[in-house]
């Protein structure tokens, strides 16, 4: 209870406005909106690097003829208190949190060149429609499989439980997920009433994934807006099609892409180079998303998981169970923690001679009050299993096993980089480059992890390997281009962006 209280109180303290944030606001006029010109919607995100990103795309002669209008779309998640005082609670609390959140950011949009900021997802706590009554949901693929006036919405609404709900699978009867299939529906009709009254030309949305960023991208594109999502790992903006509408990089194309590109030999040569980087143990930049670094080295893990790594011929590389599932397609389970139960059953029944080995970020896992740590509770359920350290060198582990698995992750590349088989049950990154053996069903891939080792062949294409390195992690292009070079490059920088970060972009425009 009293964790509860320290962690909400600063995270509500966290709202205040700087010093350099009041300063920046009251030297600020604020551009009054033009009913003469046509309108352009940016979804409001509150991270200091889409302040400088769209202050830098302001800039361009190409929208200073547009009206730029925010849309605030953070609607209001439960938690997974069960607790009902504490259930009330969190209502109240995240009723005032993101009244000032949103406060706060419209203020700060409103600074680099906003006429109007619209909220798109009103409060809503209370509300008595029931979908789950009317229309039962039997079975987990009938959620991802939902559509909404013809638009793909069950795979958002799927993701958005896990992460909210914080929850590593779905519970089919839970008000939450009833909560969530309710309002889609209402930000679809907010959705339709915004075109109707503002007519937008394009739409720039952050990110694609869970319903806030997807469920508007999605209904934009369904009626023939332009939508332009925002950075990945190497593009500052992605143009998407009803076809394709992640902010991902369009990996179905990488290789035809690659193709169009000049000087190829040298590309893979500046690949291989950055990928010696990248995978030394000495190397301090790794992704941001990951909480350690997955090739440092530790003498002492080493030497206690020596012995049992001998006896060892796979690992199953665990991924964050929350950590939007589909956001890169489709998976023949429906999440990751439906897919590492039936793994680990498997193992347990058949004695295969694979270790398991939590996600890095995975460390803590609260499923409810009773039982804080989903990982802990797995190891005690499966304690025949080998469990690795999650610090443990995965260049360590290559040493000792012959193949390698994941539902979907970036270790799957990694794993075939270090010529070991790496067995995939769902679409990634890497598919269309065929360095995985995909599992075409749940039975086809049990057979794939009871088959004996000899029978599981694949032939590591270096060259292939250094194409997807290359298009994935380091070759830019991005739709919509910023003409100040050295501003691209400072936007394009892995790093947490402050408020200061504004000011030196103004600078550089």
């Amino acid at each position: 209870m009293y964790n509860f209280f320290v962690e909400k109180f600063l995270l509500f303290y966290n709202l205040k406005l700087t010093i350099l944030e009041k300063k920046i606001i009251k030297n600020c006029e604020f551009v009054k909106i033009d009913h003469n010109k046509k309108n352009i919607f940016f979804e409001i995100i509150p991270d200091y690097y889409y302040l400088c990103y769209y202050k830098a795309l302001f800039s361009d002669s190409r929208y200073k003829c547009y009206n730029k209008i925010g849309i605030w779309t953070y609607f209001l998640p439960t938690n997974n208190n069960r607790n009902f005082f504490l259930f009330i609670l969190q209502r109240i609390y995240q009723v005032f949190y993101y009244f000032f959140l949103k406060k706060k950011w419209i203020k700060l949009y409103k600074v680099i060149g906003f006429s109007k900021c619209i909220n798109l997802t009103k409060s809503d706590f209370f509300y008595k429609k029931n979908y789950l009554k009317k229309n039962k949901i039997k079975k987990k693929h009938n959620l991802l499989s939902l559509k909404y006036k013809n638009i793909l919405i069950g795979d958002l609404i799927y993701d958005t439980y896990l992460r909210f709900r914080n929850y590593p699978t779905i519970d089919l009867k839970d008000e939450f997920l009833n909560y969530l299939i309710i309002k889609s529906y209402e930000i679809n009709n907010d959705v339709n009433r915004l075109i109707k009254k503002y007519n937008p030309k394009i739409y720039f949305t952050g990110y694609t994934t869970y319903m806030h960023h997807g469920l508007p991208t999605r209904f934009f594109l369904s009626r023939n807006i332009k939508v332009y999502s925002g950075k990945n790992y190497v593009q500052l903006n992605q143009k998407l099609t009803k076809s394709y509408f992640s902010h991902h990089p369009n990996h179905k194309n990488f290789m035809s892409s690659f193709e169009k590109l000049n000087d190829k030999k040298k590309i893979i040569q500046f690949s291989k180079k950055n990928i010696a980087i990248k995978y030394n143990s000495n190397n301090k930049n790794i992704p941001n998303y990951l909480k350690l670094n997955p090739y440092k080295p530790n003498q002492k893990l080493e030497k206690i998981f020596l012995n049992k790594l001998k006896n060892i011929q796979g690992v199953l590389f665990l991924q964050s169970f929350q950590d939007a599932p589909h956001s890169w397609g489709k998976m023949i389970f429906p999440d990751f923690y439906t897919w590492c139960i039936f793994t680990l059953n498997l193992i347990k029944k058949h004695k295969l001679p694979i270790a398991v080995k939590p996600h890095p970020n995975q460390k803590f896992f609260i499923e409810s009050m009773k039982m804080p740590n989903l990982i802990t509770r797995l190891k005690k359920r499966y304690k025949d299993l080998v469990w690795l350290d999650e610090r443990l060198n995965n260049k360590f582990i290559f040493k000792f096993i012959k193949y390698g698995i994941s539902a979907s992750g970036s270790i799957l590349f990694e794993l075939a980089l270090f010529n070991k088989i790496a067995i995939s049950c769902g679409d990634h990154p890497g598919r269309y480059f065929n360095f995985t053996i995909e599992a075409k069903n749940q039975s086809d891939y049990k057979k794939l992890l009871t088959k004996p080792i000899k029978q599981l062949k694949k032939k590591t294409d270096l060259q292939s390997l250094y194409i997807f390195n290359y298009m994935y992690y380091i070759h830019s292009r991005s739709s919509i281009t910023i003409k100040n070079k050295n501003l691209e490059k400072f936007l394009l920088i892995q790093r947490p962006f402050k408020i200061d970060d504004l000011i030196y972009t103004n600078k550089l425009i």
